[in-house]
C-alpha cells in the first residue's frame, strides 16, 4: 500500500501522483494493492487509480473479527511498516525487493525502512 499526499505545504507532488499512476496502469507495480491519495474527496480528479483515505475504514467493515487478530498477531516487530523517502526533487527508480525507491539529487536512492514497534 502506497499513501501519498497531492501537496505538502506549498510543494506539488502532481509529478509524483502522474508518475504513480502511469506505472500503475502500465503493470509496473504488480505487488502494489492499494494507492491511497491523503486529500478530501473534493479532489475527484485524483480518484483513479486512488481510494481516498477517508475510505479505508469502509474497506475492513465486512471482515472477521478472527481474521483481524489472526492478521494482529502475525505482525513481527520488525516488521516494516513505512518507507521515508528523501525529499527534493526525485523519481522513481527501479524496484528493488518489490519496494519503489526514489532517486534523490545526488541521484542515489535512499529509503529509511521503519518498523512495526
Amino acid at each position: 500500500m502506497v499513501c501519498i499526499a497531492p501537496n505538502i505545504g506549498n510543494r506539488s507532488l502532481s509529478s509524483h501522483l502522474v508518475e504513480l499512476t502511469i506505472n500503475i496502469a502500465a503493470g509496473k507495480l504488480q505487488s502494489l494493492v492499494l494507492a491511497v491519495v491523503l486529500a478530501p474527496r473534493s479532489n475527484e480528479n485524483l480518484a483513479k487509480p486512488f481510494l481516498f483515505y477517508e475510505d479505508l475504514p469502509y474497506l475492513g467493515r465486512h471482515v472477521q473479527s478472527a481474521k483481524l487478530q489472526a492478521a494482529e498477531e502475525a505482525v513481527k516487530d520488525d516488521d516494516v511498516i513505512n518507507v521515508q523517502f528523501t525529499s527534493g526533487k526525485s523519481r522513481i527508480a527501479e524496484s528493488v525487493d518489490g519496494l519503489l525507491t526514489y532517486q534523490g539529487t545526488t541521484g542515489t536512492p535512499k529509503a529509511a525502512l521503519l518498523t512495526h514497534r
